[in-house]
Order: C-alpha cells, then sequence, then structure tokens
C-alpha cells in the first residue's frame, strides 16, 4: 500500500512519499494558505507564481498554496501557527487535507479513481495524549476529494499512525527508506532529541526506545521566537516596520553564504548580517540553557541530537561548547527528518502487518 509522511509544523508543511522521497526531497511548503478570493481581482495579470490552488470537498472556499505565498498581501493570508486549539482550527484541517492533494498530485492513477494509502503524521510529544491522537485519526481517516488547479483526485486513506516527533527523528536514522535497520546500537541508548521546531522546541528522552517521562519538556520557544528577536531589533535599527516571513526568507537564502540582507522593497535593502548572527548566538545559548534545565540527569545521555528547522540556523560552535561533556549530533537536513522517519515508520508498520495477514492466511 502507498504510505504517506507529514509533518504538519507551525511554520512549514513537511511531506515524503515513494515519488518525492529519496530522489527530489521532501516536499517542503509554508503553513500558510492564501485566500484566492482576495488575491485575484479583475486586473490581475496571469496566474501567480510558485502556487497551485486548492479546494476540499470539506470547504467552500478556494486557496492558494505554495512557497510563492508570501508574494500576496498579508490580509489574504491564513496561518496555521497556534499552541491551544490548534487542530480544531480550520486552517490547519484545510493543510491536511491539501497536503494529501498535494502527495496525490504526483501519482496519476489518484485522478482515476479512489486509491487506498496509509498515512503516518506527528505530533509534538507535548501534545501527544487521546484526545489529540483521536483528532488526527478522525481528521485522515477515510476518503478525501481535493482540487489541485482544478484537478481532482480521491484518496481513501485506510490506516492512520500517529507518533510522537521525536520519533521521527530517531526512525530517520535508524531506517531507510525500505525500512532497512541501518544503525541498530541507537536504539541501546539513552538519547535526548532536541527538536527546534517553529512554534515549539522539544526536548525528549529515550531509554532503549523508550520515552523517558520523567525527562521531557514542550517549550513555545521555538525558532519563530528567534525570528522575533531579529525583528524587534531591524525595527530599531533601521526605523521600519519588518516582517517576519520576510525575515524567514532572508535567514534561508544566506544559510549558506551567512550574509543576511531585508528586503523591505527593491529600493530599500538593509544589510543585516551582525543583526542576524548576534541574534542566533543569543538564541542559541538561550536554548542550551533550556535544554540545561530541562535535563538534570546529561551525565547519563549517551547521545545529544538537535533536530528540526531550527538546528540549521544555530550556532553548533556555541552548542557543542556547551554540552563538551556529551556526544552532540545535528542531524543532516534537519527540518526534513521527522518526516522522513514518520514515512519510514509508516513503511515498518506496513510491513508487519503484510506479516501478520501472511500468518493468518496459513493458519
Amino acid at each position: 500500500m502507498t504510505v504517506w509522511g507529514l509533518d504538519l509544523g507551525n511554520k512549514q508543511t513537511k511531506l515524503y512519499s515513494d515519488k518525492c522521497g529519496s530522489k527530489k526531497g521532501a516536499i517542503v511548503l509554508p503553513s500558510t494558505i492564501a485566500y484566492k478570493k482576495m488575491v485575484d481581482g479583475r486586473f490581475a495579470f496571469g496566474d501567480p507564481a510558485d502556487v497551485d490552488t486548492y479546494q476540499s470537498s470539506r470547504a467552500d472556499n478556494k486557496f492558494y498554496w505554495g512557497r510563492g505565498v508570501f508574494n500576496f498581501q498579508r490580509e489574504a493570508l491564513a496561518d496555521t501557527l497556534g499552541f491551544t486549539g490548534r487542530y480544531d482550527q480550520d486552517n490547519f484541517k484545510n493543510i491536511a487535507e491539501f497536503s494529501l492533494g498535494r502527495l496525490a498530485k504526483d501519482y496519476p492513477e489518484f485522478s482515476d479513481k479512489v486509491q487506498p494509502v496509509t498515512v503516518a503524521v506527528g505530533l509534538p510529544s507535548g501534545d501527544f495524549n487521546e484526545v489529540n491522537i483521536k483528532k488526527m485519526i478522525k481528521q485522515f481517516m477515510g476518503q478525501h476529494l481535493t482540487n489541485v488547479n482544478d484537478q481532482a483526485y480521491t484518496v481513501k486513506v485506510e490506516h492512520v499512525y500517529v507518533i510522537p516527533q521525536s520519533i521521527g527523528t530517531l526512525y530517520a536514522l535508524m531506517v531507510d527508506d525500505k525500512g532497512k535497520v541501518i544503525d541498530a546500537d541507537l536504539a541501546q541508548k539513552r538519547v535526548a532529541v532536541i527538536d527546534d521546531g517553529g512554534g515549539t522546541l522539544l526536548a525528549d528522552q529515550f531509554i532503549n526506545f523508550r520515552f523517558d517521562e520523567m525527562h521531557r519538556a514542550q517549550l513555545e520557544t521555538g525558532v519563530n521566537l528567534l525570528y522575533k528577536q531579529i525583528s524587534k531589533a531591524i525595527d530599531q535599527e533601521f526605523t521600519i516596520n519588518s516582517d517576519l516571513h520576510v525575515i524567514e526568507q532572508a535567514l534561508r537564502d544566506g544559510e549558506h553564504s551567512h550574509k543576511f540582507q531585508y528586503k523591505q522593497s527593491d529600493n530599500n535593502i538593509f544589510d543585516i548580517t551582525d543583526l542576524v548572527e548576534r541574534s542566533i548566538d543569543f538564541y542559541t545559548k538561550t536554548l542550551c540553557e533550556s535544554v540545561y534545565n530541562t535535563f538534570d540527569n546529561l551525565a547519563d545521555i549517551d547521545v545529544l541530537i538537535f533536530t528540526g528547522g531550527g538546528a540549521s540556523i544555530i550556532n553548533h560552535n556555541i552548542v557543542e561548547n556547551f554540552f563538551a561533556q556529551t556526544e552532540v549530533r545535528f542531524v543532516p537536513n534537519p527540518e526534513v527528518a521527522n518526516v522522513k522517519g514518520f514515512y519510514r515508520y509508516g513503511i515498518v508498520q506496513e510491513q508487519r502487518v503484510k506479516v501478520d495477514d501472511n500468518h493468518e492466511q496459513k493458519d
């Protein structure tokens, strides 16, 4: 059966399948959509760039979704950033539906007839409880009809696996896309996973791959806090009203060159390199202190793993020096580590289901 991994984060939505996985990499889209009717107008010239049009059978409105969504005016945008009641929001439910449509778009057969799939989706460890698990299963289980660029795709979700977010990173490190174990030793260690996401900072520990309930935390200090700190500094230094989305893009654009610019317009471009580096260093030190205060048993930890989108932004030298007595690992391509792991978890579970079915048939 087709397996899909979904990571519906506060800032970014990550999607993974056998079509977009190993060769092309995960699909990464903003967790923000735009109301089509608020963007389109009588004098619009051509179709908007770098977005697709989405409509779900479960909602009336049409939306634009894609990497180009932040080119639209702020008033047209709807995001899913939130902490309380996030999984009940219409915007969250819309992105969940559109994610199925976007994944189905890579499979021509999904436009011809109803196709069965398995979905593996994660929840932050602090949200991983019976109530939210049931909400996720209710959201995804069953038949879904989504129009993408006026092409209908019908998906029937037959299995839903809801797992703690940090388990995704562990599966990404331990198992490959075919479900084959590639690092069995990790399952025998005491591992701490620090997931620096858009809205939340998750700190979890595992002993022999089991949650340590005594050492875990979910803090509202994800990388969005860094963007806000940078925004405040920009506003003070350049006397402008900065945009968090522009700041986020500036950090992505300068990730490898370590040169950062804030583009207010073609005529107003500000060099914010020094400002950004100071903010990153301060944020990194604060993050390290949060981890230190959360884990009073650092001497017992075998491996400290940093993952999530923020893991590629923070100052690695500061982290390694702060935790000099502990083995520190930074996950490659950390923004998509969780969704890779969700997909691989789904593959492993489907293989087990297949084995169980074969045993039942023999009996």
